[in-house]
């Protein structure tokens, strides 16, 4: 991933950090950001960044400037790059002093939180004025780090590699106390005291789910104990809010194994959130895909400890239509897979019981390509191995020899909502599929059989003749490989062995 890197301070310690993961550009001299983002000759736009970091300090500018002409200024000179780089986004801070005066409209600008980190911290840990004076750098070592913690995590949000499912605990981590010892009575859960900081974490955990993360519990309880819990009167998570409930005495490294096949999706999409020190050893030894939060801390920090899981595993920069859904399309899923455990039918009758139908089609809407390119970006089991930068993939859709397909899958428990994306380019009369990919919600239903139809059907219309489709061997897509591989077309491997060519014959 290519970040450019502008600042009004000096960034070496960033920058260094940075380095580390991406290719960095930041211009010479001092205080030139301006120039390159108004100017389209600069190197900036040579480089073409597929995400740009803004990291401003204010106090630079105050002696000259009132704060409303700062964010003015400042406002103006990204407006220009975001129209002549739409599609580009920014990571934007002006440190803390006046967050309110930057609202950005329809541009693809994300406020950087960095006045959050000054309130965790404080200020007098967070700044150092003798780096400032020094070397032109406004923070402390503590203040650099967090702020490149969040750089990272944003930038990561970018990307769109978050995980899927949080994992909870119940007893000593959604309220105090052992539901089965001190009953619904003496469980610390109240809106002021000892149980105020279980109430928060609940409220945390809550927004999260809205803003699209699945919750399971985890828990080795009495069900009819777990029960009762759900009705005390401060209990703000519902039974509704959780795709799947465990409630056992059995290993919760098996519930979560269980949970991510009746989901239809990998172990390492869950993040284990357990007080338990030998819990989460457990879970470490026997299923070491699922990250495990180091939970050693008083639970007074729980609330903080699960705003940086948030911030680390699940922050969304954008949420689609089938984010905030996301509950409710998982809970669809799980019942999908009891049926299946109780038809009792060949798996064939099981999938006409199921009246599946897709709706695959050109993509309609704005909102409908930045979901497919938010799929595109998770999806690593049924995918063709290419990831586009948010950039390159509206490069694509605008490009005028392209086509961009998505699929959307509907059976008698609901909507799946987009479920599969296919990105097209043709010459002449051939068409090479650079990114198919699927959403491992739909796998197991032959569903990719009926995507391929679709697509044969598209392109006979089209009167295309030959179709090439490359993919990369990663560690995850071993499903597409062998569906590639299993489909009757000819096909032709590359010498060097780094992909394979469908070549279809015009029938």
């Amino acid at each position: 991933m290519k970040l450019a890197l502008l600042s009004n301070f000096t960034v070496d310690p960033i920058k260094d950090e940075l380095n580390k993961s991406f290719e960095i550009y930041s211009p010479v001299g001092f205080d030139t950001w301006q120039y390159e983002l108004l100017n389209a000759d600069s190197e900036l736009y040579s480089f073409a960044p597929d995400a740009v970091l803004i990291l401003l300090y204010v106090d630079a500018y105050r002696v000259i400037l009132s704060p409303e002409s700062i964010a003015y200024q400042w406002k103006q000179s990204i407006a220009t790059f975001s129209k002549n780089m739409p599609h580009v986004p920014v990571l934007f801070s002006a440190d803390c002093t006046f967050d309110d005066l930057f609202s950005w409209g329809e541009m693809k600008v994300f406020n950087l939180p960095i006045k959050n980190l000054v309130e965790r911290y404080g200020s007098q840990v967070f700044y150092s004025k003798q780096y400032w004076y020094l070397n032109a750098m406004p923070y402390s070592i503590v203040g650099i780090q967090a702020i490149i913690k969040t750089i990272l995590n944003y930038i990561h949000a970018l990307t769109g590699k978050q995980k899927k499912c949080l994992a909870v605990d119940l007893d000593n981590t959604l309220w105090g106390g052992v539901i089965g010892e001190d009953g619904i009575s003496g469980i610390a859960l109240a809106e002021t005291g000892n149980g105020a900081q279980f109430k928060d974490a609940q409220r945390l955990i809550k927004h999260m789910q809205q803003l699209g993360v699945i919750l399971v519990i985890l828990s080795k309880n009495n069900p009819e104990d777990v029960v009762l819990a759900f009705q005390h009167p401060d209990m703000i998570l519902k039974h509704d809010d959780f795709v799947a409930e465990y409630v056992n005495w059995a290993p919760k490294s098996e519930n979560v194994k269980e949970c991510a096949k009746m989901l239809n999706i990998g172990l390492d999409s869950f993040v284990f959130l357990d007080d338990n020190p030998i819990e989460r050893a457990e879970m470490k030894a026997n299923a070491p895909e699922v990250t495990v939060v180091d939970f050693n801390c008083d639970s007074a920090f729980l609330p903080r400890l699960l705003n940086d899981v948030y911030e680390t595993y699940f922050l969304r920069l954008d949420s689609s239509y089938e984010d905030v859904e996301k509950t409710k399309m998982y809970q669809e899923n799980a019942m999908r897979f009891h049926f299946q455990a109780c038809s009792g039918k060949p798996f064939e009758e099981y999938l006409k019981d199921m009246e599946m139908r897709l709706d695959f089609h050109p993509v309609r809407d704005e909102l409908e390509k930045k979901r497919l390119f938010q799929l595109m970006n998770k999806t690593n089991q049924f995918n063709n191995g290419v990831k586009l930068s948010e950039n390159d993939f509206w490069q694509f859709v605008e490009a005028n020899n392209t086509d961009v397909f998505s699929a959307r899958l509907i059976d008698r428990f609901g909507d799946f909502g987009i479920i599969a994306g296919v990105l097209v380019r043709y010459s002449d009369r051939t068409a090479i599929i650079d990114s198919l990919f699927m959403s491992c919600r739909a796998m197991g239903r032959k569903v990719e059989n009926e995507l391929l139809s679709c697509l044969k059907t598209e392109f006979l219309r089209r009167e295309v003749e030959q179709l090439k489709i490359q993919y990369h061997c990663t560690e995850k897509n071993a499903p597409i490989v062998a569906f590639i591989e299993s489909t009757p077309v000819m096909v032709k491997d590359l010498p060097e062995r780094t992909g394979l060519f469908m070549e279809v014959e015009h029938d």
